[in-house]
């Protein structure tokens, strides 16, 4: 959906996959952390854990892999885990990481929203000398709705006094396009970018 430059309000990215080179991390970490309790699990566990909000893929995996430790300890030691990654590793992704740089110079209102814990992208984002081009970060857990929900983009866009149909969504997960989409934003396929 195309969109007049002149009526964009609002720029909001996703950060895993557009901003930061986080993806490979995600990919391995459901099996890396069952792992580390002794457990198995399919290959593309993390498929169907993105659609997750943090709260709901540790229930998911409590249930369905007999851990014993309860969904917020669960919570918690993947936590701990993304921290030290995001704190240390990762590192930026192009053209996301550019165009939030190039936005923000030319005095646009920039914003993250993501279904990753706020403290540990705002580490990463202070790490790669970009905090400060967000106007503010946006999770999945500050609204209780995961990604592929439109109304995830309707709040964010309330929380920014902008109408849906003033901002630019910049994503990489067909489903969060979808969603964002019926919320009546304008979505950019980042990985259709050169």
């Amino acid at each position: 959906m195309e969109r007049d430059p002149k009526t964009v309000q609002l720029h909001i990215f996703d950060v895993d996959g557009t901003i930061l080179d986080s993806m490979p991390m995600w990919r391995g970490l459901p099996l890396e952390y069952l792992a580390l309790k002794g457990k198995t699990g399919p290959k593309d566990l993390h498929i169907t854990l993105s659609k997750f909000t943090m709260d709901v893929a540790a229930e998911y995996l409590r249930a369905n892999f007999g851990l014993s430790e309860s969904a917020v300890q669960i919570q918690r030691e993947i936590t701990e885990l993304i921290a030290r990654r995001y704190a240390d590793d990762i590192g930026p992704l192009e053209p996301g990481f550019g165009m939030v740089k190039e936005l923000r110079g030319r005095g646009a209102r920039v914003v993250a929203l993501s279904t990753s814990d706020k403290g540990c992208i705002a580490s990463a984002f202070a790490r790669l000398g970009i905090l400060g081009c967000f106007e503010d970060i946006y999770t999945a857990a500050d609204f209780g709705l995961p990604k592929s929900d439109p109304e995830i983009f309707r709040l964010a866009c309330r929380r920014c006094g902008v109408a849906p149909e003033n901002a630019v969504v910049y994503e990489d997960s067909p489903y969060a396009m979808e969603a964002a989409a019926a919320a009546g934003c304008a979505v950019v396929d980042v990985r259709a970018l050169p």
